[in-house]
């Protein structure tokens, strides 16, 4: 039986090897990459049934490095993506899961690394198992990852600013979770 192949591109040379075992132990064939331009050019040359691309595939540190994005946004519309990141926002994520002009959102999920190896897991296996169904709608996933921003977001407010930051954050939560129900109702996604 043929194993599926996945191509894993992270700048950190640790995570990516940790990553890339834990993957072929789950029966993965799993190719990796260090930088955009080794990912893009591997994505041009070679078949893969999945991406998984850090954000900041250039620079870990640099705020403004989208670089993943940028890559899983224009290299290979049709192979499903995963985006990694430290560092998770709700913008981010907005952005990550928007669809095209075609109905492909860039990414298929979204995963934090600090949600840990098991989330990583489940995030690939989803994908694995609706890469038949093109653009398939993830609106619950999508509660999640916005959901734990915010919690994370809290948790920094309440560090930086005491209990009027989080109180603050826990509105904007409140805010979105109604926004979310009411596009359940109106679009009959769950």
């Amino acid at each position: 039986m043929k194993k599926n192949k996945i191509l894993l591109a992270d700048n950190d040379a640790e995570f990516l090897r940790t990553r890339k075992e834990i993957l072929e132990a789950e029966g993965y064939q799993v190719v990796s990459a260090s930088s955009p331009e080794e990912a893009a050019a591997f994505l041009q040359d070679q078949t893969v049934d999945l991406a998984v691309v850090d954000l900041r595939l250039r620079d870990d540190k640099d705020e403004a490095d989208i670089s993943g994005l940028a890559l899983i946004k224009s290299a290979a519309p049709r192979v499903p993506k995963i985006l990694m990141t430290a560092y998770p926002t709700v913008e981010m994520t907005r952005r990550a899961l928007k669809r095209d002009m075609d109905d492909i959102p860039a990414a298929v999920d979204m995963v934090a690394k600090q949600e840990g190896v098991e989330m990583l897991l489940r995030a690939v296996a989803q994908a694995m198992k609706n890469r038949g169904v093109k653009g398939k709608p993830q609106p619950r996933r999508l509660r999640l990852v916005v959901g734990g921003v915010v919690a994370i977001g809290m948790m920094v407010l309440l560090w930086e600013n005491g209990i009027k930051g989080v109180l603050v954050a826990v509105f904007a939560g409140v805010a979105i979770e109604l926004i979310s129900a009411a596009f359940s109702k109106m679009t009959g996604l769950k």
